[in-house]
């Protein structure tokens, strides 16, 4: 499953992964756009879903 936040894109894993690898290194941006980040973003499963798929053909392209 993919989270966003409408900007970025992640794993639901992501949080577990940085837990067990303390030292992995993320997008700069990524990590300044997160804690800049003050709103909330609630989607539906089905627009989670949607996502993904989108997300998942991109990235196989």
């Amino acid at each position: 499953m993919i989270d966003t936040d409408g900007i970025w894109l992640w794993p639901q894993y992501i949080i577990e992964y940085i837990k067990k690898y303390p030292h992995i290194k993320l997008n700069p941006e990524l990590v300044k756009h997160v804690l800049s980040y003050k709103k909330t973003l609630h989607i539906t499963e089905e627009e989670s879903l949607k996502i993904e798929q989108n997300f998942l053909q991109e990235f196989w392209k």
